[in-house]
């Protein structure tokens, strides 16, 4: 891509990251929506290579979208208008990624009950990889009413299908997995064996002691995270990229020592 269509597209994710927080308040009208997502689409479909496995996967998601519009007697859109919008968003910074433009990642807020927009955000750190992604989360596959066990896998596998060489390292705590999903989970592992699992915690009960979850990308860049990746947008939560390179070195030298000191899981 020439630097034109580069700061084309930069300027897209500059203009829809404007309008995230206004979107998320239910305050963004319907034609700001519409107007904005159909500038997204052309940059999108303009720069990018229409045989690539990335683009292929797209075009596929926009023609199995139902194709209807909000009728919103206000005017003004509803968070879940945005899904296109921000699916957009995460194609062309992957698409800058692609071609070594890193997109700045700055504090995201995560409000209650937008898990698209959860899952976006962590495509959008994922996206981000060229060599290896690290993942610290003692609530890795754990469940609750609202959460599916094995999100996690779900939005890590594009990755691992895209890329034989990253390499991919997930932690746990050290107390067994869940019994439901351990067949999914050696299917996982058979499927990717770049990918890695094992289970961690600093009590001899295999306590969930570790709350803050975080991700390294590539061994260098940190993001911190208050929630399980998994359930990101389910409940109020941020992520935060370090920035202080000290303490990011701290993260990355704490995570391999404790990977030195897991144990694979039992069943696996």
């Amino acid at each position: 891509m020439n630097d034109e269509v580069i700061n084309s597209l930069k300027k897209v994710i500059e203009e829809i990251t404007k309008v995230e927080p206004i979107l998320n308040q239910g305050l963004l009208r319907l034609d700001e929506l519409r107007a904005l997502t159909t500038i997204a689409r052309r940059e999108y479909e303009v720069a990018s290579n229409h045989d690539s496995i990335q683009y292929r996967k797209y075009d596929k998601t926009r023609r199995s979208r139902t194709r209807w519009r909000p009728v919103r007697r206000s005017g003004y859109a509803e968070s879940d208008d945005g899904s296109e919008l921000l699916e957009l968003k995460q194609e062309i910074a992957e698409l800058l990624h692609m071609s070594g433009v890193k997109v700045e990642t700055k504090e995201i807020f995560l409000p209650p009950g937008q898990p698209f927009l959860g899952r976006t955000a962590i495509r959008n750190i994922l996206s981000r990889a060229a060599v290896s992604i690290d993942i610290k989360d003692d609530y890795l596959f754990s469940s609750n009413q609202h959460t599916k066990n094995l999100e996690l896998l779900q939005i890590l596998s594009p990755y691992l299908e895209s890329s034989l060489k990253l390499r991919v390292r997930l932690l746990g705590s050290s107390q067994n997995l869940p019994r439901p999903v351990l067949s999914d989970v050696a299917a996982f592992m058979k499927q990717f064996p770049n990918a890695e699992l094992k289970g961690y915690s600093h009590s001899e009960d295999g306590s969930k002691q570790t709350h803050d979850r975080f991700i390294i990308i590539d061994n260098k860049e940190v993001f911190t995270s208050g929630a399980s990746l998994k359930d990101l947008g389910i409940s109020q939560s941020a992520i935060s990229q370090v920035k202080d390179e000290t303490t990011t070195r701290q993260y990355t030298k704490v995570f391999d020592q404790w990977w030195v000191q897991a144990s694979p899981y039992t069943g696996l």
